[in-house]
């Protein structure tokens, strides 16, 4: 191999390399974006420690794990309150309590999507959906 076609073949390790961090996972990231939930978990236990709170909470909601759920991704929620993963994390919990029958807590967290993006007329019509539910008693 030439020196200029090793400083090449180094210079695309250097710049996908990067990509790949900046990214994160991009395995992970793609598997969640595809709601491929069987296959995400199964790549989460692979990586163990090295994984997004989010990607967690979307599988044990996916798979009806509230209590996990919940805890995930109020977690990812915390840790950057206002990005976009709190806004991903803030749907998932809402759809996890309007599926349990927890209605007043769903429409919170679709206010909370609200308050960060108030753009967002899906979650708007969602959230119009879920108010008369939401004076229900909530089962918690």
């Amino acid at each position: 191999m030439t020196r200029t076609a090793l400083q090449k073949a180094l210079m695309a390790m250097l710049v996908f390399g990067g990509l790949a961090t900046a990214s994160g996972n991009p395995t992970l990231k793609l598997l969640y974006k595809r709601h491929r939930w069987f296959d995400l978990r199964a790549a989460i236990r692979g990586n163990g420690q090295n994984v997004s709170e989010l990607y967690w909470g979307a599988v044990a909601s996916a798979f009806n794990d509230r209590e996990r759920a919940e805890r995930y991704l109020s977690r990812a929620i915390q840790r950057e309150p206002e990005s976009g993963d709190a806004i991903e994390a803030h749907e998932m919990l809402g759809y996890l309590y309007g599926r349990s029958g927890r209605y007043r807590d769903a429409t919170e967290q679709f206010d909370s999507i609200l308050k960060i993006k108030p753009d967002r007329s899906d979650v708007g019509n969602v959230r119009a959906m879920q108010k008369p539910q939401a004076t229900e008693i909530n089962p918690g």
